[in-house]
């Protein structure tokens, strides 16, 4: 199997390619395209993300000497198909960082369909803060709606690969990093006064919601509890959370459910700080290569139908 193949993104094999294809998928892999980021080996830390995937071991050079913390990466890998993650930085914005940013590079993917952009830009348009003054947010809004209406423009001409490229810079952009996080601020607060009288949100909002939202809307501060279950939900996404507990890795999902054509996205919590996780199906849909730090695309939608429907297998 092709995940037997891989070490760390590494296929011995032959170097040059992470793994070798499904033989079923092989006369669908046509007019590929190759994207080049360069390696990142995790020893700087990032403005924002990591600009690329790093493999999992060196996940153990956090805690080198914590015998528990080491076997838990390990696990990360073999008992839940975790090959790479992202560094996010840890300035008090990291979950929203490690989710919106992960969401955002989904969801311009070559691969992907454009309605996901144009649901996302939809999202921020019909988000508003009426009771509040948060001019800051309104203008980070405008920001990036400005940037999705141009990666949605150069889908539509059929420059899906120039679309990518431009979400891989920008999410190595400071000010448009802090712009999609305060994004990601604003609509879970405005999420929050949609949901308020649901069973599973009421109980947090009995007491009143302004110091909640007040929290949410405070850079610099993670949003608790509640922000775990709303940002997912505004964005009709999953949000799988692997958090260190001593001996346990415990694993939640927020929500529990959701549709089979769902984003799912995976964060690592250690010690109230988030970073991103890379699964092995991941990793084959996008050719991801861990030693050169690229990524191959094929035109072909069929083709990224066919993988869907093994990994789901």
């Amino acid at each position: 199997m092709y995940n037997e193949q891989i070490r760390d993104g590494y296929n011995p094999k032959n170097p040059s390619e992470p793994y070798e294809q499904h033989p079923q998928l092989s006369p669908m892999v046509t007019n590929p395209n190759h994207i080049l980021i360069g390696v990142d080996d995790g020893e700087d830390y990032p403005s924002t993300i990591s600009k690329f995937w790093i493999g999992i071991g060196p996940m153990k050079k956090l805690y080198p000497f914590n015998k528990v913390f080491i076997e838990n990466v390990d696990k990360l890998k073999t008992n839940n198909n975790i090959v790479a993650w992202k560094r996010s930085r840890g300035d008090g914005n990291c979950y929203f960082r490690a989710v919106i940013s992960t969401y955002f590079d989904c969801i311009n993917k070559p691969w992907q369909n454009i309605q996901f952009l144009k649901h996302f830009r939809d999202i921020l348009e019909k988000s508003i803060l009426s009771y509040r003054n948060f001019q800051k947010f309104e203008s980070a809004k405008v920001s990036v709606i400005w940037e999705i209406n141009k990666n949605i423009a150069l889908r539509e001409n059929g420059k899906a690969i120039e679309a990518y490229e431009s979400c891989i810079k920008l999410q190595q952009n400071e000010s448009f990093d802090l712009n999609l996080i305060m994004c990601a601020r604003y609509i879970t607060a405005c999420t929050l006064l949609n949901c308020k009288d649901e069973d599973d949100i009421f109980p947090y909002v009995i007491d009143g919601h302004d110091a909640i939202i007040n929290d949410i809307m405070s850079m610099g501060k993670e949003g608790g509890e509640l922000s775990l279950l709303l940002l997912p939900r505004c964005l009709g996404i999953q949000v799988i959370q692997y958090m260190y507990l001593d001996e346990i890795m415990s694993i939640q999902s927020f929500p529990y459910e959701v549709a089979s054509d769902a984003i799912i996205i995976r964060v690592v919590r250690r010690s109230g700080h988030y970073d991103i996780l890379y699964t092995i199906q991941e990793m084959e849909i996008d050719q991801c290569n861990l030693p050169s730090g690229s990524y191959t695309f094929f035109n072909n939608e069929n083709y990224y139908e066919a993988l869907k429907n093994f990994n789901r297998l």
